[in-house]
């Protein structure tokens, strides 16, 4: 691992710790890969990607989004439940995006839930198929 991204990780563990997250796990491996940081909030265990880059006229790093790299980081999650003791919590995958700006100073994009985008969404009914209840007699 580079010292960018070693330091990158240590500063999303540091900001996550801030908001209250217990890290649990900082690069678990799997045969499917890595996951940077494993992380508990409340009753969710928390899967996060760490990005980052030192080129701040880019803006933030692109997250990886493509259904190869979702397959995977469901497949680490996969692996570190069956691995370990989880029961009773819900999965969630987040990124965390860092803009270096110095050798104290980033800028941080935290992206909860980063896996819901493009899951297409169950339209709900307007209630315009319903039949008409019978008047009351």
């Amino acid at each position: 691992m580079n010292d960018l991204n070693a330091k990158a990780k240590q500063a999303a563990e540091s900001f996550l710790s801030r908001r209250g997250y217990d890290i649990l796990d900082d690069g678990w491996e799997d045969p499917s890969g890595i996951v940077d940081i494993v992380a508990r909030e409340g009753d969710v265990l928390v899967f996060a990607e760490v990005t980052a880059t030192r080129d701040s006229g880019r803006g933030f790093p692109r997250e990886r989004s493509d259904e190869a790299s979702r397959a995977a980081r469901e497949a680490s999650a996969l692996a570190y439940l069956a691995e370990h003791d989880v029961a009773d919590m819900m999965v969630r995958f987040d990124t965390v995006s860092l803009v270096v700006l110095g050798s104290d100073r980033a800028l941080v994009r935290h992206h909860v839930n980063c896996l819901s985008v493009g899951i297409p969404q169950q339209e709900l009914p307007d209630g315009s198929d319903l039949q008409a209840l019978p008047e009351a007699a």
